[in-house]
């Protein structure tokens, strides 16, 4: 979920905050068919039978039991996978479908039931019966179990095909129970964090009668934190607690008879989202240009009970988009022909999955609500429900809010003023002085635009609406505030230092505005800046000195007389101190002297460096990195990362490091993330930096690139990591993909990478890791050639959490026999 807060006045319209996402950590419920759903209909258990499994956690007939409902199920589950719902019947569930749908009568829709492997089982009526069952431990699971960390499995079967699991049959020597495993004993700290898979043994003899093993029967697999609800005492019928489960999983099947010919049930799904970002790859047509970019990300699976042959996946999207990437996991042949591209998939056996990711392009000056569109279809030489094999998903161009890029929140000392700004190239822009409508002009096809005013002295507020032909109109921009006092001589908005890198400083006061006094300015040592400023004063002898750290006074000149003065110094060198920590403007006008003093801070430097060397021996030369400003769309509610117009600034951006690592970015407030791209290295995308005042450190490190095929691949996506525990071997490559539409992250716990209080990522030791964003798609690699346990998590969602262990393979020694 994303929130963003707006705030307003009777008089303008405001402001919005930076958006703050919220990751639900959901519940796991059953699939079962429940009589007792949301809905008041009857489901059937089989044809002519009524269903009452406990399945409805918050059912709506107050004589039914509740259903098993796991609160936290990611730490400790059944088999390699669990899906989050927040009920049976309706609410969130993340598969994109509700786990029952009682209407039409379809149970079975969990698309994560894979701790049991069904053709393994092997029932003979009064007999007990052995299984494997698949058991997933979290590294969180050892603490919440407690001092005795013991987890519990459940079992039942419906063996007389009434449509309940309470029944207790009649068997020679002993009752068989539908309750066919009671409280089988898991032992998490014996077994450590893994995927596990345990022999389980039934509690007494299976009622399976002869009569009816033809017949399909539902089983329940319940794994949890405590032993099951016992409302006969000795075993249950598959109900919960009304409190639930802290930890677990269950999971429901509908087993079919031996003369029942099983199916394959191919399905897909899918999803899309629209970024902008700007091309770097020289290879790309399109280098050195902002662009819209488009990901599709899709997953197959098969969801039956048989092996899909001949499957293929064809995804088509529509002309108005250029195809840029593709890439699966595991990996599939694909051959493109114009639009279409074909995914070869071959052979898909019950409960297997994968996944496809592809980009494609369109361009930056694509209109606003523009309909950009992928379909997909699997096709396979069996199916048994056709009904989910074609997927549509359309997405729209947003119309997002306009920039103003001058005049800054600040004081001028003229109220000739002309405001500058950037939008969506075939957009008009309305601007608003003081809460007024004040002019409409259109945008260029640069995507910039501007409006001359002229302002009395007094406090003014302007913001401005992007609109399209049509009239549908973009959120406001943020509000800027201007002071005209023409009493001035000098413009404290016109006040920067330029370094002769291109990076400029803009002198701020704790609010972030450029008033006549109380501002600081962020100076790095040994850097030469030239200072610029702009005087209201008609005495053609005016001058301008500035005295700096160091000692040194500057004059400033203008020797075109445009007003404009300007003036180089060198600040003291590194290990110095930078004395007296102010600087001091004075200006004579009319033989009448004006001084202002602002106060000198020393620059956070924001470096990129390789992380398997350190920040002290690794800063990087070569790295570009781009800066992208939060715009959120009042439509939609979706936020896009646009390239910052920094030229609007008089900065550069994206900007190249020197051999110091060094970046900087002196932008208005606002909420960024930074994007970084070197040679032979892996691109890194940071999170949210929120800009209020003061500059944000924001170290980066960088990941070299792997030539190596990776050993093993882990997937990140809205139901966390998988696998979320991995055992390797020193030296093995693990790359970690987002097969999300959603970003994600990798970020290593221990080693410790720390979150400091200015935002920037430090890492403890040079084998720890961050991935930075990955958005759908992207992936990470790192090879582990250090034994040890490492543990991560998802930066993004903290509660996803994954282990690797390292370590050599056990060793087998021989006797020697000597003779």
């Amino acid at each position: 979920m994303q929130n963003v807060a707006r705030w307003a006045t009777p008089f303008f319209p405001g402001g919005e905050s930076n958006p703050v996402f919220l990751y639900l950590e959901c519940p796991d419920v059953g699939d079962a068919p429940d009589s007792s759903n949301h809905f008041g209909v009857p489901m059937m258990a089989y044809p002519g039978i009524t269903a009452t499994f406990p399945t409805v956690y918050t059912n709506t007939v107050p004589v039914s039991p509740p259903g098993p409902v796991h609160l936290h199920p990611q730490p400790f589950h059944l088999g390699p996978r669990v899906s989050f719902e927040l009920e049976a019947d309706l609410g969130l569930d993340l598969d994109g479908v509700n786990n029952l749908e009682p209407v039409p009568d379809v149970p079975n829709l969990d698309e994560a039931d894979d701790g049991l492997e069904v053709e393994k089982l092997d029932f003979v009526d009064c007999q007990p019966a052995r299984f494997p069952v698949w058991v997933s431990i979290g590294p969180p699971a050892l603490a919440m179990l407690g001092q005795e960390p013991v987890g519990y499995l459940n079992v039942w079967v419906d063996g007389n095909r009434d449509g309940d699991w309470a029944d207790t049959l009649e068997c020679p020597g002993a009752p068989a129970r539908e309750h066919i495993v009671i409280d089988w004993p898991v032992d998490v700290a014996a077994l450590g964090p893994g995927l596990h898979q345990i022999f389980v043994d039934t509690t007494g003899p299976v009622p399976w009668p002869d009569l009816m093993r033809d017949k399909p029967a539902w089983l329940r697999v319940t794994l949890s934190d405590r032993p099951s609800a016992k409302p006969f005492t000795t075993h249950g019928d598959g109900r919960g607690y009304p409190d639930g489960f802290a930890l677990g999983e269950t999971e429901d099947y509908l087993l079919r008879g031996p003369g029942q010919t099983p199916e394959a049930d191919p399905a897909v799904e899918k999803d899309g989202f629209l970024f902008p970002f700007f091309a770097f790859n020289p290879q790309q047509p399109n280098q050195g240009q902002m662009m819209w970019g488009a990901g599709w990300v899709m997953e197959y699976h098969n969801l039956g009970h048989a092996d899909a042959t001949n499957v293929m996946v064809v995804d088509t999207f529509d002309s108005r988009q250029s195809f840029e990437e593709t890439h699966s996991v595991p990996g599939r042949p694909f051959v493109q022909k114009g639009n279409t591209i074909t995914y070869t998939i071959g052979t898909l056996r019950p409960g297997e999955r994968g996944h496809i990711f592809l980009h494609t392009t369109l361009p930056f000056t694509t209109p606003p609500g523009t309909v950009v569109t992928n379909e997909v279809t699997i096709l396979a030489a069996t199916d048994g429900d056709p009904a989910n094999n074609h997927r549509v998903i359309t997405r729209e161009i947003p119309l997002l809010p306009p920039r103003i890029t001058f005049p800054r929140p600040g004081t001028t000392c003229t109220g000739t003023i002309t405001v500058t700004g950037r939008s969506q190239v075939g957009t008009f822009v309305d601007l608003y002085v003081n809460g007024i409508y004040t002019a409409t002009t259109s945008v260029d096809a640069s995507g910039n635009w501007d409006v001359p005013l002229v302002l009395p002295d007094g406090t003014h507020t302007i913001y401005a609406k992007a609109r399209l032909a049509t009239g549908e109109e973009s959120p406001p921009s943020p509000v800027v505030e201007v002071i005209v006092d023409t009493s001035l001589v000098w413009s404290p908005l016109s006040l920067t230092f330029r370094t002769a890198s291109g990076h400029v400083i803009i002198p701020r006061d704790e609010e972030g505005r450029t008033d006549a006094s109380g501002w600081f300015v962020f100076l790095r040592p040994g850097v030469t800046y030239t200072a610029t400023v702009y005087l209201c004063c008609d005495d053609p002898n005016a001058s301008v000195t500035l005295e700096v750290p160091g000692g040194q006074t500057v004059s400033l000149t203008d020797p075109d007389g445009d007003g404009w003065f300007t003036g180089s110094f060198t600040t003291p060198a590194e290990g110095s101190l930078m004395t007296p920590p102010s600087i001091r403007l004075c200006v004579v006008c009319n033989n009448v002297q004006y001084c202002v003093d602002g106060q000198v801070l020393i620059d956070p430097e924001g470096v990129v460096y390789d992380v398997t060397k350190g920040k002290a021996n690794g800063l990087l030369a070569g790295a570009i990195v781009s800066c992208y400003e939060a715009q959120t769309s009042i439509d939609t509610g979706e936020t896009t990362y646009d390239l910052w117009p920094a030229q609007n600034y008089g900065q550069v951006n994206p900007q190249t490091t020197a051999g110091d690592g060094y970046f900087s970015f002196f932008t208005p407030a606002g909420t960024f993330q930074l994007q970084t791209e070197a040679s032979g290295f892996q691109t890194y995308r940071s999170w949210d930096i929120v800009v209020v005042s003061d500059p944000v450190e924001f170290d980066i490190p960088l990941a070299p690139a792997l030539s190596q095929t990776a050993d093993y691949t882990i997937t990140v996506s809205a139901s966390g990591f998988d696998p979320s525990v991995l055992t390797v071997e020193p030296g093995a490559v693990v790359k970690w993909v987002n097969v999300d539409a959603n970003p994600h992250t990798t970020t290593s716990i221990t080693p410790t990478a720390r979150i400091t209080a200015t935002g920037r990522i430090a890492l403890d030791a040079t084998d720890g890791w961050d991935s930075g964003l990955l958005n759908g798609g992207d992936s990470f690699v790192r090879q582990l050639n250090t034994a040890g346990t490492y543990t991560y998590h998802d930066h993004e969602n903290t509660a996803y959490t994954g282990v690797v262990i390292v370590q050599s393979k056990a060793q087998l020694y021989l006797p020697l026999i000597l003779k």
